[in-house]
């Protein structure tokens, strides 16, 4: 009897404990599914919101623009962000299966691809219905895309992950987009991105002609460029030789170099850029329009730095500017100023405030700085590299 007794408490308990390790199990599981993803973005937000945050999200603006106005733009401008997946650099080449994907189609359409970095899901929302960018290439859960509030729909490249299918996004009103992007994909396209990436991984993520950074040393030959570089240096009044030296910096003297960001040809000029200086997008590979059209920028960038004592000195001021932009380098003096630097004026005293732009409790100082993040590292790299370049060239060739 006591045995029977014993049998039945001992297999009631067995019961509860697995009763109990369900009801656990269920609640754990249901919990982590809920769960938020909390993926960092490089400015320090949140890269995927949380629901309460997209569901408050409210559009105010939506531009009317489809994929008929992107062909006669010629170019199809993506929203992404800085991750692995994503986007990144490799040796100045754009790399990431998103954006290679986004490459994929442009190329499939016969468009050109710029992208736009973006902070996170909320500013990639808020830059496509402000037109700044026509897809959201970058894989959002399709539950968020959903959200009657945010006016988007799924298209294109899609991503099927434990957590639920994530899908590239486009506005609504834009369904002609939708069409394209949705008869483009196919899930082997993801397939060959990856290979092809692990491809250029390899080889150093060289996709561009390299071209040595002096064509002819023994009879003072820096490029097969360098007739071009005379010719248009007075327009900037720079000694061609720097001109030379910015353009292996910018393009490794590479007519046909494009940059994740669009920037194009030797001088990597931006296509917006191209046409404030009178440069048809059609010209813009053309060797000569190209540094043309550069030396017209540069004269500009002078004219607006006027303000900065010594013409070597401004030279840096101008070249940061050129690849920073000048509101970012305004940005930093306003730095220096608020930190009662006296010589915000001087690139050598103000490269650390341009440094600074890279820390988020910086540069998301709005009393102070006026045009957020930037990459300072790379800025200020890029006027060292060129100025050290430009001393090398002076040994090999004479200025005339």
């Amino acid at each position: 009897m006591k045995r029977i007794i014993y049998i039945i408490l001992t297999s009631l308990l067995a019961i509860a404990l697995a009763v109990a390790f369900i009801f656990v199990s269920k609640t754990y599981f249901k919990q982590s599914k809920e769960e938020p993803k909390v993926i960092n973005s490089p400015f320090g937000t949140i890269l995927y919101a949380d629901a309460d945050t997209i569901s408050k999200l409210q559009i105010t603006n939506d531009v009317d623009y489809d994929l008929p106005d992107i062909v006669e733009c010629g170019e199809v401008i993506v929203l992404t962000v800085e991750n692995k997946e994503t986007f990144y650099e490799l040796n100045k080449r754009a790399l990431g299966v998103e954006y290679l994907l986004a490459e994929s189609f442009a190329r499939h359409e016969g468009l050109f691809v710029r992208g736009e970095l973006c902070r996170d899901t909320i500013d990639m929302i808020e830059k496509l219905h402000a037109g700044v960018g026509d897809i959201i290439a970058v894989p959002l859960p399709e539950a968020m895309i959903r959200e009657k509030n945010l006016k988007l729909v799924a298209a294109g490249a899609t991503k099927d992950t434990h957590d639920g299918l994530y899908s590239w996004a486009v506005r609504e009103n834009s369904p002609k987009l939708k069409q394209a992007l949705d008869r483009w994909f196919t899930p082997n396209l993801r397939n060959r991105a990856k290979s092809e990436e692990q491809m250029l991984v390899m080889t150093g993520g060289a996709r561009r002609h390299y071209i040595a950074p002096i064509f002819d040393r023994e009879h003072g030959k820096i490029s097969v460029y360098d007739h071009l570089f005379k010719k248009y240096s007075d327009v900037c009044g720079w000694d061609w030789r720097l001109l030379a030296a910015q353009c292996y910096q910018e393009s490794m003297f590479d007519p046909e170099a494009q940059s994740f960001a669009g920037a194009r040809g030797l001088m990597q000029i931006m296509p917006g850029t191209a046409k404030d200086l009178g440069l048809p997008l059609k010209q813009i590979f053309d060797p000569e329009q190209n540094i043309s059209a550069a030396t017209r920028l540069i004269r500009q960038l002078s004219n607006d730095l006027r303000d900065i004592p010594g013409s070597t000195n401004r030279m840096k001021f101008v070249l940061a500017s050129y690849n920073g932009g000048i509101r970012h380098i305004r940005d930093a003096q306003a730095l220096a100023r608020a930190d009662n630097m006296k010589r915000f004026n001087n690139w050598e005293s103000l490269t650390p405030y341009i440094l600074q732009l890279e820390d988020p409790e910086v540069y998301s100082n709005d009393s102070i700085v006026q045009c957020g993040y930037m990459r300072g590292s790379e800025t200020v790299g890029y006027v060292s590299n060129i100025f050290r370049r430009w001393n090398e060239y002076k040994h090999i060739s004479p200025a005339r």
